[in-house]
């Protein structure tokens, strides 16, 4: 039976990882942190014992949407799963990759191809000459340190790009905030301070790019840190967060889960209690299809997001009720039909508009519908259709009286 240990590339990356990321896959596979025998039990995993479409994989998955983005993007790393995508995607790619093994196998197996295509490729001289620039080769004393670290858990920028967000300068996220969450990745990476200077440098866009483009001498992640937060730092205090949750409301595409995500990200940049932040999100709720009370009365945020499961069911059952009732009231009325072709139809002339006992012809009797005279019914007319009468009957009368 394969286990996480029989996959070569995975084997490698829980031997060469660093052991907080070892920790945050042991928690996600035992639900724990731990001790130092995580990565042999990491190895000797075989697989999740249950099927996709039930509860249990339902609870791995909500399990899952608990840890940090760089957490997910990091076991994903390990697993040389595909780390791009929403935190949904994420968490349902983990969940389904330790259901089934054999998922990792191939995504291993892909992983190496690739890595060979590119060893066949030309090197980038940008990504040389920035490292060049920074001072690696002037220092060769620093040059095992780096080798150190890269024969413990090597990373190109592609492997990590979505692990940090890209910093742009003129939106919502606060440079200490992007500062914070980089830091926080290179120290899960432990990466060196040349490495901080170019994945830091790597990760800015917009005008934050265009500055430090404009800038000589930033050489080290000391001097690109303080450039940025003496550029654009902005003081966000916790009553604007109030304000931009108060404002934001739910948009119809949204998720539940995504506009949970995008609200708690809002609430993450200042010290929003969680109290407040179910109380802006139910608020932002605007849906008259469904009871939101249920989504009250929840204690932390892992229960709220229950409730919010719980209640987007709800509301998917309400609005399939009503869209199946909207499509009946749509379809024709047989007998409200036969009611409007009977209404207003006279049955002394047949005509519409007006009943037999306001007809204007009332007088002449009622109307032959063979020969359109009045006086006489069909079933009395001695016409034929063509308008004339029956040769035979006249021809008999005729014998008769001669007789």
């Amino acid at each position: 039976m394969a286990t996480l240990g029989s996959i070569d590339r995975v084997e490698q990356n829980i031997t060469k990882a660093p052991v907080k990321a070892v920790r945050i896959l042991h928690r996600m596979v035992y639900g724990r942190e731990g001790d130092r025998q995580n990565r042999k039990r990491l190895r000797q995993f075989q697989d999740f014992a249950f099927e996709a479409d039930t509860d249990e994989y339902r609870n791995k998955v909500l399990e899952l949407e608990d840890f940090q983005d760089n957490d997910l993007v990091t076991v994903c790393t390990l697993l040389c799963l595909d780390y791009t995508g929403a935190k949904a995607d994420l968490t349902t790619r983990i969940t389904d990759g330790l259901r089934d093994l054999k998922i990792i196998e191939e995504a291993a197996r892909k992983k190496e191809e690739d890595e060979e295509e590119d060893d066949d490729e030309p090197r980038d001289d940008d990504d040389d000459s920035e490292t060049k620039n920074s001072g690696q080769e002037s220092n060769p004393e620093r040059q095992p340190a780096v080798r150190k670290t890269e024969s413990q858990f090597s990373f190109q920028f592609r492997d990590i790009e979505n692990t940090v967000r890209p910093f742009e300068g003129s939106t919502g996220l606060s440079v200490r905030r992007w500062i914070d969450e980089f830091e926080e990745t290179a120290t899960l990476f432990k990466w060196n301070e040349m490495q901080k200077l170019i994945f830091g440098k790597k990760s800015l866009t917009g005008i934050a790019k265009l500055y430090v483009q404009s800038e000589t001498g930033i050489t080290t992640w000391k001097k690109l840190k303080t450039a940025l937060i003496e550029e654009f730092d902005v003081k966000i205090t916790d009553a604007d967060i109030h304000r931009q949750l108060a404002k934001r409301r739910r948009q119809k595409e949204e998720t539940m889960q995504q506009y949970f995500l995008i609200m708690k990200e809002i609430a993450s940049r200042g010290s929003i209690t969680d109290d407040s932040l179910m109380e802006y999100i139910i608020d932002g709720i605007e849906d008259d299809s469904s009871d939101e009370t249920i989504l009250y009365g929840a204690e932390t945020i892992k229960e709220f997001k229950v409730k919010l499961r719980h209640f987007e069911k709800m509301r998917g059952k309400i609005i399939s009720k009503t869209t199946k009732d909207k499509e009946r009231k749509k379809l024709p009325d047989k007998d409200a039909q036969n009611k409007s072709k009977d209404k207003g139809k006279c049955y002394n002339c047949g005509e519409l508009n007006h009943k037999s006992a306001d007809c204007k012809n009332k007088a002449k009797g009622r109307k032959c519908f063979k020969c359109n005279k009045f006086g006489h019914i069909a079933s009395e007319c001695g016409k034929t259709k063509g308008g004339e009468k029956d040769s035979a009957s006249t021809n008999a009368t005729v014998n008769i009286v001669t007789t």
